[in-house]
């Protein structure tokens, strides 16, 4: 027989939310099995719904609105110079560069005939045009100067090219050594003979570079880089396809066996690597945060309410809740982007209080004598209507952020800020039906452990007898915050919130360090030649511009005198080099040219007749020491070492020549010689023209990036680039925040005032709000945490969860607290603490993300939630003073 349901006394009837709000409760626990058969197939359909439509945008540049100048003129140059934003960049390091260039050449042409996937693969000075026209391009005094070093090598060139073998290089190396020709460009040949026998001793991969030794350049490992740049066929509503680039341009990458175990390095960054990148840090730190968070919740919520079935429903509830949420956003965004992702641990911190304070208020009625039923109805009527206030100002916090320009907060704020409301209908709905199926077992007389009410109850007392010094103290604490508010800093730079570790993220930071690589140019774009060379000359004045590059940069100065110096090595070399594949290999004679030389070379040490004797003395080491390696090998083994060395040493002499070939080739170049690869990437179909401007000084400097682009900007407004959309999106994000901040505290304060309905509660209630939020700023500035375009939403979200706490204090207050106004000693300051330890310990959860910016945002969420915590229990009862009645015999509604 069902137990009467009994009126708290000086309980009125009449028509409120909390009486409506009991009704629905009362309806739910009758038909408790056909809420929860209903709430599961919802349950199961929003599930479906979420995994099948909900995706993801790793593009950080669409988290700004496109109503902004900035943006708009972004988006025209990514129309019209596709290849060069939405790009990976594929960065080629050789141990020489011979390996360097041709891993660029067979890896570009590899990547290009994969059609379906790739739409454009530039190579940057790589080509047949830019082989053939390479001598063009080099500057007249080193080509001159190479000219000369090729004249002294054509006896190696020409009878290397006839028989390519160790047997002849050292024969012609022993005669030169004779006639005492070692000089200029063969000089050089010893320190890289040297280098090659020591790494063939040592048993690595090793290759002499041909070019350098002509060149007389072999410690310039600027050389040794190449640049690929790749457009892929995106989606940008999926990360699939940014997956599936990343992961074929590698799978490319193996195939061709360019690992530095031949002398190769590849490495990929540029947006789509970064962002693929970033989107796996997130996406694994929210995995962990949200499995984290939940576990700490549920340790919390057996701590405090010491009740498997009652944690069981809550976190039931709350799971069902988050995945109407998921179901919601999949409705109304589709794509989440790097920050709303977090949704779903905020929602885990969030949402579960309302099932704290319900839970609370059910098991103090239980404890007073109710009835199951009739605890599960008033516990709806005393803490309904301030969960359902709670719901309203924690949505404030998020939806602060909707009528601003941040677009990427925004949709946070819309998920999230209406998930308050889901989980307030699931606790006012499903929670109820749960516990009715499963009614808890809960003992008249219960010992608390965690959140014992003596100790609460003892500090509360404590606090109420010393409010006047907590006054004071809450006093000067915000006056000492003032003082730091003005270091408050914010961090504009989106890298700061990627792994610094990464591999995409490290090469970007490789490529910033030069002027000819870095990303971080500006980009001008004119509608006519005219225009663009005005424009030249006048951001050439500034001081903060190293270079202004265009199309005409692609035309080679002083042509005819070089083209005169290309005719003089020809001549010099008897026109086009033969070009062998591969050396020829004869082990026992290579090894006998090898020892010759050995001990011509030591008798001329001996003579003294070398110029560079430090460098021939460390040969002729090396080569004895070979030597006598191979002596005591088997006839295999000799044969093996031979063709080993043979590779290092004369391996890429057949692709030098015919690079050297293919520059004898060379003719006039004009603006309508140049190919339509490099030609798309300066002018348009349209006959517009793009200008890059290169700044100076170190761009990875935070101010000197911003007066780099300030100063270019205000000769030139429309100037873009992702320098430009980074600062730029840092003050829509700083108006964003300022904006949120200070309509969610108004928003507040309209609905605090009519809610409590005494003017001193709602004072107290925002004063101790705006503490809060003065506190958590600088604590954050003193630790030196930055705010940043993934923790911007933090104050604002902390008004609205601190608010909450304020509202539920302000209500026990006025309608059922103890005689001396000892919030702590009531179901209510328990629940508060509770509720506040769970968010803290979900927020905390993002700390540990991999990825920065989340575990920013868990970072200076948790420290505000601290704040909020220690200002809960001591300032909010101090400013709040006594209770307005007596508080009643049972209790009753609040």
């Amino acid at each position: 027989m069902r137990n009467r349901r009994v009126r708290p006394p000086g309980a009125r009837k009449r028509l409120d939310v909390g009486a409506a709000l009991a009704a629905w409760v009362d309806a739910v626990q009758r038909r408790a099995a056909a809420v929860l058969v209903a709430a599961a197939v919802l349950t199961a359909a929003c599930l479906s719904y979420a995994l099948t439509h909900l995706g993801i945008n790793t593009s950080t540049a669409e988290m700004i609105s496109e109503r902004l100048d900035w943006r708009r003129d972004f988006i025209e140059f990514k129309k019209a110079f596709p290849p060069l934003t939405a790009n990976v960049i594929v960065v080629i390091d050789g141990d020489t560069a011979e390996l360097a260039a041709e891993a660029q050449r067979r890896l570009g042409a590899a990547i290009a005939s994969q059609r379906e996937q790739f739409r454009t693969v530039h190579l940057p000075g790589g080509g047949e045009f830019f082989e053939r026209s390479a001598f063009l391009y080099a500057p007249l005094h080193e080509l001159e100067e190479l000219a000369d070093r090729i004249a002294a090598a054509q006896p190696f060139l020409h009878k290397l090219s006839e028989d390519l073998s160790l047997g002849t290089l050292f024969s012609v190396m022993e005669q030169a050594l004779d006639e005492a020709a070692l000089t200029q460009g063969t000089q050089g040949l010893l320190e890289a003979l040297s280098r090659a026998f020591a790494a063939n001793n040592a048993q690595r991969f090793h290759r002499l570079s041909w070019q350098a030794v002509m060149s007389g350049d072999l410690e310039n490992d600027a050389r040794h880089r190449r640049l690929i740049v790749v457009q892929p066929e995106l989606d940008f509503a999926s990360n699939r396809p940014r997956r599936i680039a990343v992961e074929r341009i590698r799978d490319t990458v193996a195939a061709l066996e360019l690992t530095p175990s031949h002398g190769i390095r590849v490495r990929l960054t540029g947006p789509i690597p970064m962002e693929f990148e970033e989107l796996a840090s997130v996406s694994e730190g929210t995995l962990l945060a949200g499995a984290l968070s939940l576990s700490l919740v549920i340790l919390l919520l057996l701590a405090g309410l010491r009740s498997v079935r009652l944690v069981a429903a809550s976190v039931t509830t709350l799971i069902m809740g988050l995945i109407a949420t998921a179901a919601f956003a999949a409705l109304a965004v589709e794509r989440l982007n790097l920050i709303s992702i977090a949704f779903t641990v905020l929602y885990i911190g969030l949402a579960i209080d309302f099932s704290i304070h319900y839970c609370a208020r059910y098991v103090e009625l239980r404890d007073a004598g109710y009835p199951h039923a009739d605890a599960l109805v008033h516990a709806a009527r005393d803490v309904g209507t301030s969960l359902l206030i709670c719901a309203g100002t924690t949505a404030v916090g998020f939806y602060a952020f909707l009528p601003t320009d941040f677009s990427g907060v925004a949709q946070l704020g819309l998920i999230s800020g209406t998930g308050m409301f889901v989980s307030f209908f699931a606790t006012m709905t499903v929670l109820p039906a749960l516990m009715t199926a499963m009614p808890p077992r809960l003992r008249r007389k219960r010992s608390r452990a965690t959140l014992d009410s003596a100790p609460l109850a003892a500090f509360g007392r404590g606090v109420l007898r010393h409010r006047a010094a907590v006054r004071a103290a809450a006093i000067v604490s915000a006056l000492a915050a003032m003082v730091l508010l003005g270091d408050v800093r914010f961090d504009d730079n989106p890298l700061h919130l990627r792994d610094p570790s990464s591999e995409s993220v490290t090469t970007f930071q490789e490529l910033l360090s030069s002027r000819q690589t870095t990303p971080l140019t500006l980009s001008v774009v004119t509608p006519t030649r005219r225009a663009a060379d005005e424009t030249r000359t006048r951001l050439t004045a500034l001081e903060t511009v190293a270079a202004v590059r265009g199309l005409d940069d692609l035309v080679p100065t002083n042509q005819p005198e070089k083209l005169a110096v290309i005719d003089e090595i020809a001549l010099i070399l008897g026109g086009a080099l033969a070009e062998p594949q591969s050396p020829r290999i004869d082990s026992k004679s290579d090894i006998d040219s090898i020892a010759r030389f050995a001990e011509r070379l030591r008798r001329h040490l001996g003579e003294k007749t070398l110029a560079d004797r430090a460098v021939a003395q460390a040969l002729l080491e090396q080569m004895d020491r070979w030597l006598t390696v191979v002596s005591q090998m088997p006839a295999a083994g000799r044969d093996a070492r031979a063709a080993e060395l043979a590779m290092i040493v004369l391996g890429l002499l057949p692709y030098q020549l015919h690079a050297l070939n293919s520059s004898l080739e060379a003719r006039p170049i004009g603006v309508e010689d140049l190919p339509p690869d490099a030609r798309q990437l300066w002018q348009t179909d349209d006959g517009r023209f793009r200008l890059e401007v290169v700044g100076h000084g170190d761009l990875r400097d935070d101010e000197q990036r911003r007066t780099f682009v300030s100063s270019v900007r205000a000769a030139h407004p429309r100037a873009t680039g992702m320098a430009v959309v980074e600062i730029e999106a840092g003050h829509a994000v700083l108006g964003a925040f300022r904006f949120a901040l200070l309509s969610a505290f108004a928003v507040i304060a309209i609905m605090v005032f009519p809610l409590l309905r005494r003017g001193r509660d709602a004072a107290a209630v925002l004063l101790q709000l705006a503490l809060v939020a003065l506190l958590t700023a600088a604590a954050a500035t003193a630790l030196g945490v930055a705010f940043n375009f993934a923790n911007v939403i933090a104050l604002p979200l902390l008004l609205g969860v601190a608010v909450d706490s304020a509202i539920h204090m302000a209500h026990r207050l006025r309608a059922a607290a103890p005689k001396d106004g000892n919030l702590l000693a009531t179901s209510t300051g328990r629940a508060v603490v509770l509720s506040i330890l769970t968010t803290t310990a979900s927020f905390g959860s993002l700390a540990f993300s991999a990825h920065p910016g989340t575990a920013s945002m868990g970072l200076l969420l948790t420290l505000g939630m601290g704040v909020a915590l220690i200002s809960t229990v001591t300032v909010l009862p101090a400013l709040l003073g006594r209770p307005h009645r007596p508080a009643r015999a049972v209790p009753g509604r609040l």
